[in-house]
């Protein structure tokens, strides 16, 4: 197995262990110390990840997809990753403490769009700090071994294109469509 490919699912898992045993300990055990330990860890699985990506670039390692989706992987956890915890905390709140069932609220009209434009924002960080991890691997690798860097980048600015027309975009014209009836 690719030795980034590897520490990208070490990490995935790890982020998942941490924040499982910080709840735990949180609402179980009732250690939140102990539970703010583990979840304070998380931030440190993107260093690994990334410490992983630039010693194998450094060594040499022909640039690959693998690579980018240590980008990818490091950029949607800075973006989506305390949002994933705080989800987390609540259904573990539900669960195990004394909270109330998360409730998904139903989205309609201008509300929908407003949550559609901030999140096709959020997208829009996440996507720049891909590009951002992504364009500093090109200082690692000979010019002509960049093709997947470059597909990469390219591949993310065309995913928010996409989410533009399928978020903020559809959602004005639904607006617009539920307005004029």
């Amino acid at each position: 197995m690719n030795m980034i490919l590897l520490s990208i699912v070490i990490g995935e898992i790890a982020f998942w262990v941490f924040l499982f045993a910080g709840l735990l300990f949180r609402y179980v055990f009732k250690m939140k110390k102990l539970s703010t330990i583990f979840l304070l860890l998380t931030p440190l699985i993107d260093i690994f990840v990334l410490s992983a990506t630039l010693i194998d670039l450094s060594r040499g390692a022909p640039a690959h997809f693998v690579h980018g989706l240590s980008a990818a992987y490091i950029g949607f956890t800075l973006i989506y990753g305390k949002r994933t915890i705080q989800w987390a905390d609540r259904w573990a709140a539900y669960r195990w403490g004394a909270g109330n069932r998360p409730l998904k609220k139903k989205l309609v009209g201008k509300d929908e769009l407003e949550h559609q434009w901030h999140e096709f924002k959020r997208f829009c960080s996440c996507m720049m700090i891909i590009n951002v991890i992504i364009s500093m691997f090109y200082f690692f690798v000979p010019p002509k071994q960049t093709f997947w860097f470059t597909y990469w980048i390219i591949n993310n600015v065309g995913l928010i294109f996409i989410w533009l027309f399928v978020g903020p975009i559809w959602s004005k014209v639904k607006h617009n469509g539920k307005s004029s009836t």
